[in-house]
């Protein structure tokens, strides 16, 4: 091969194979990319699952033993949003190609972009109803925030 287009946004970029070496570069940076994947979510504490971690997933799942119906932030969120990360994935990788960054970078960008859309959807999400007696305890009605805790340990881990 002489000459290797990506495209992105309806241009194209081009990367020149000298003596092979443009293309090896590309394989060596597709091969970084598929090591690693973006998490988001709430990390979990090196004593397993306590704290936000168990709010988190109790809401995420529900809960029928404790009588709490699913609200679902992180999923739903990934899936309205799955379009747009894509996007800004595949965006991010021709840049990265071209300007020789690493592949942490881009995975980097689109974790935080995420995580920030995870956040919006806890604050502005429509959700279950709380139970009367949680709102008179809480002295709010809005699910999933009371003192902010939950909202602020979502992040994103590049693994």
């Amino acid at each position: 091969w002489n000459w290797l287009g990506l495209c992105r946004n309806g241009d194209a970029m081009i990367i020149k194979n000298t003596n092979g070496k443009g293309l090896a570069k590309l394989m060596t940076y597709l091969k970084e990319l598929n090591k690693e994947r973006v998490y988001v979510g709430v990390p979990r504490s090196s004593n397993g699952i306590r704290g936000n971690a168990m709010i988190a997933m109790t809401h995420e799942f529900g809960s029928l033993a404790n009588n709490i119906p699913e609200r679902s932030f992180l999923r739903s969120t990934v899936l309205e949003q799955a379009d747009k990360y894509a996007r800004i994935f595949a965006t991010n990788i021709p840049d990265a190609i071209k300007n020789g960054t690493p592949a942490y970078e881009a995975y980097s960008k689109l974790g935080t972009i995420a995580m920030n859309d995870v956040r919006l959807k806890i604050a502005s999400g429509e959700f279950a109803a709380l139970a009367p007696a949680t709102i008179k305890r809480k002295k709010s009605s809005k699910p999933l925030i009371d003192t902010g805790n939950l909202r602020q340990s979502i992040n994103y881990e590049i693994r």
